[in-house]
């Protein structure tokens, strides 16, 4: 069991691994079993098997476990974006999107990653929702670079100043923006500015899992921004020192 990762109490993480594993085969054979799921029914999914991989990871569960159902997370979760093509409120979708698509990269969803690269704006773009701007620019770009389309330093420093701005919301202006930075150390092979942009992401992860929005989220349990930026160094064949593996960052997991 790996303690203080976030405030929730370890009966309450008990009674959810527990319920979790309860409930994870009936509902991913009732999303098997049709022909085309729904939003909704991909969400169920997805919460449960991202929770159900966290919890594994906090009690320390077998490695290919978690792996397994974080894979299934990755996936499950693009998809359920990508069908709510109609929603009237894409403005909602467009924080599910950039959290999904650290999980898909972490554990090589292929057809999740293409289907986030090849997603339509309107899904998860709205322009008249205030500070939104920022957030679709990162996710236009990060479309790009994983899509293999050749994108400039340029590009990717246009989009991390606008994360910076001052209509950005704060998880914006302190992940978003240092992911973009290391993405643009990535292109560069700068491995010391890829460990600065690692180093300024990871405490604000820290800070949310104790304090903020994930201090009782499982979600607090692993860092995937930092996750995916080592993920993508290592597919351009950049070699990091594990030595910065902490308990937020099981790069181990990574394969």
């Amino acid at each position: 069991m790996i303690s203080n990762l976030n405030k929730m109490p370890e009966d309450i993480i008990q009674e959810n691994l527990e319920w979790s594993l309860e409930e994870k085969q009936e509902v991913i054979e009732y999303i098997q079993g049709l022909d085309a799921p729904s939003s909704e029914d991909y969400e169920s999914a997805v919460n449960l098997c991202r929770d159900l991989g966290l919890f594994q990871y906090q009690q320390e569960v077998m490695d290919s476990e978690v792996i397994g159902n974080l894979s299934l997370a990755g996936d499950y979760w693009i998809r359920g974006v990508r069908m709510t093509e109609n929603n009237p409120t894409p403005h909602h979708n467009i924080r599910d999107l950039v959290e999904a698509i650290e999980y898909a990269v972490c554990f090589e969803q292929k057809d999740a990653i293409s289907i986030f690269c090849e997603m339509p704006e309107t899904i998860f773009a709205n322009p008249s929702v205030v500070g939104i701007q920022p957030l679709v620019e990162y996710i236009n770009v990060l479309k790009q670079y994983l899509g293999g389309n050749s994108v400039s330093a340029n590009e990717l420093e246009t989009a991390r100043q606008s994360c910076l701005s001052d209509t950005a919301e704060k998880a914006v202006q302190k992940k978003y923006s240092k992911i973009l930075q290391g993405i643009i150390a990535i292109e560069s092979a700068d491995e010391s500015a890829l460990l600065a942009a690692l180093s300024e992401v990871l405490p604000y992860h820290m800070l949310e899992s104790q304090k903020g929005e994930y201090k009782e989220d499982p979600r607090a349990f692993i860092c995937m921004s930092c996750m995916m930026l080592i993920k993508l160094a290592r597919n351009k064949g950049m070699g990091l020192d594990l030595a910065f593996e902490t308990p937020y960052i099981p790069v181990r997991l990574l394969g």
